[in-house]
């Protein structure tokens, strides 16, 4: 499959909300530019996705303003937002309801899910990842880490994603790690994968603590063949083997903000 065809198949969601560096558009810049390190993800359709602002976060309302109206300036005269479109959110949904609302708007088999502060440092193989995808329906989910695969592995419940290992159920074009864990950081996943299993976890809410804790409880005290087919359902794996990672850097959009209470991920 050439570059031109696989990018036919995937759509670019990157989610967005109100930040305290707005009405500057830095963050998002930066983010959309380093899609284009892969010539797949440069070529494909993306959705940029506009949270409204919660009810803690009025006073921003005005800069909020200012920044979609410098987004739609950029989607008009910027090379880096061309075949991108705006989508908003008429009220305050969280990253799961701007999700929600996106996909209603995506056309293609897969998404690639992006944040307004994550920019990709490395290149991967998407056509092979769309290619394994198409080919092995067990491979649903596949997570480009912002750290190195095998720093995210270790016992079952205590880690994000281990016990990690290099099984693949089926045939796959590259290394993918096997792993027992979920993130909403950069992704690709199948659309129906989005619609049909994880959306219906997900209210309005924090997606990523909603998926994953379900995950690690479903995995809870369960036997070596229960936790194989549990992970068939949530087809999870990161790209590369364990030694690989640190695909993105996470220039943290909240990390400044005195609204948010910050503290280490335990993810990334």
């Amino acid at each position: 499959m050439d570059d031109n065809k696989a990018a036919e198949l995937i759509t670019v969601i990157t989610t967005t909300h109100p930040i305290c560096t707005a009405p500057s558009d830095e963050h998002l810049y930066l983010a959309q530019a380093s899609l284009f390190i892969n010539p797949i993800l440069a070529k494909s359709r993306k959705i940029i996705v506009f949270d409204g602002v919660a009810p803690g976060f009025k006073d921003r309302s005005s800069n909020y303003d200012l920044y979609k109206q410098k987004i739609q300036f950029l989607q008009k005269t910027d090379p880096i937002f061309a075949n991108t479109e705006l989508v908003f959110c008429e009220e305050w949904v969280q990253l799961s309801g701007t999700i929600r609302l996106a996909l209603k708007y995506v056309t293609t088999p897969f998404v690639f899910i992006h944040q307004h502060d994550m920019c990709f440092t490395k290149k991967f193989n998407l056509n092979a990842c769309l290619s394994s995808m198409l080919a092995n329906k067990n491979i649903k989910w596949i997570h480009f880490s912002g750290k190195f695969n095998s720093s995210l592995t270790g016992d079952m419940q205590s880690s994000c994603f281990g016990p990690a290992d290099n099984y693949v159920e089926g045939n796959s074009l590259i290394p993918l790690t096997r792993a027992y864990g979920w993130s909403d950081h950069a992704h690709i996943a199948h659309i129906d994968y989005y619609k049909f299993f994880i959306m219906p976890m997900c209210k309005n809410n924090y997606m990523e603590d909603h998926v994953h804790k379900n995950f690690k409880k479903a995995l809870l005290n369960k036997t070596s063949s229960e936790i194989h087919a549990i992970h068939l359902k949530f087809g999870t794996y990161l790209y590369g083997d364990l030694e690989d990672g640190c695909f993105f850097y996470h220039i943290d959009g909240r990390a400044n903000d005195p609204k948010y209470y910050v503290k280490e991920s335990k993810n990334e």
